[in-house]
């Protein structure tokens, strides 16, 4: 039983770990091919994001390059 218990004595993890795990990003976007269904990460946090739409995985959204020419 003192095996269960030391598990539950380690700290907390801290922001730092906290960011580094997270493999759901605010601001990730997804697209759906089939209707145009749009989807935007709001929240981040630790787990898969796997968004479906019409039955097929939505695609994300890669951000386009600023326009820097200045007009």
């Amino acid at each position: 039983m003192s095996d269960v218990s030391d598990a539950f004595r380690s700290p907390e993890w801290t922001s730092e770990e906290w960011q580094s795990a997270w493999s759901i990003f605010v601001g990730r976007a997804y697209r759906c091919e089939g209707c145009g269904t749009m989807l935007m990460c709001t929240k981040g946090g630790v787990g898969n994001l796997e968004p479906i739409c019409c039955g097929k995985p939505m695609a994300e959204v890669k951000r386009s390059k600023p326009d820097t020419r200045g007009y």
